[in-house]
């Protein structure tokens, strides 16, 4: 890891830390990997694989208690869910053990990714404490999503990767969280119910599609 990125690595994990011991809370802390590509196999591609290292990186130094994987089956050519893809390269690659990952397998995107959590696991698992990993150009639009999503109970931080960003990359995340505002607006606060049925309203991902 280039020093510049360990550094800003340290500075975060080092907030997060105090924020923890300031809010200490029972409960549980998970770190929620989010996916980027695979191939047709399910062998993930290098930006995959460098947020699935920095989140089991994050999972080993935290001892956190769970590591969640998130993806639908989106390749035409292949059934498997690239949540499955990165619970596999976790288990081979970091050897982090099966009843520690869970598996969201329903998320179509960075929204379903904060509702499937919020849904799924966060009460089951009676987590308060949550890290997400992703890359840089994508973490300003999934603290948004993530902070409309979430209850405010639920304290959590964003990690990412250093990527080599582009005009046009930046230009898709803008127009990616106005649909979001949009699809979504006077929902604040709501409650899981109202979300998701929106989701599957106005979603054109979800739109139809009862999960």
């Amino acid at each position: 890891m280039p020093s510049r990125w360990k550094q800003n690595y340290e500075c975060d994990l080092l907030a997060f830390m105090a924020l923890s011991n300031a809010q200490a809370k029972k409960g549980s802390m998970a770190v929620l990997v989010l996916a980027h590509l695979m191939k047709q196999n399910g062998t993930l591609d290098i930006e995959s694989k460098r947020r699935a290292d920095l989140g089991a990186k994050i999972f080993y130094t935290k001892k956190a208690d769970f590591i969640i994987t998130s993806g639908w089956a989106y390749r035409l050519d292949s059934n498997i869910t690239i949540s499955e893809a990165f619970g596999e390269y976790l288990r081979k690659k970091h050897r982090i053990n099966d009843s520690k990952i869970l598996e969201s397998k329903q998320s179509r995107d960075t929204v379903g990714d904060a509702l499937f959590f919020r849904r799924k696991f966060l009460n089951l698992y009676e987590i308060n404490q949550l890290v997400v990993v992703t890359s840089d150009y994508h973490a300003a639009r999934t603290k948004e999503i993530f902070e409309f999503i979430l209850p405010s109970s639920t304290d959590f931080l964003i990690q990412k990767i250093e990527t080599d960003r582009n005009m046009e990359t930046q230009q898709n995340e803008k127009k990616s969280l106005q649909n979001f505002r949009q699809t979504f607006a006077g929902l604040k606060n709501a409650n899981c119910n109202d979300l998701f049925q929106r989701l599957y309203q106005k979603h054109p991902l979800y739109n139809g599609d009862k999960i």
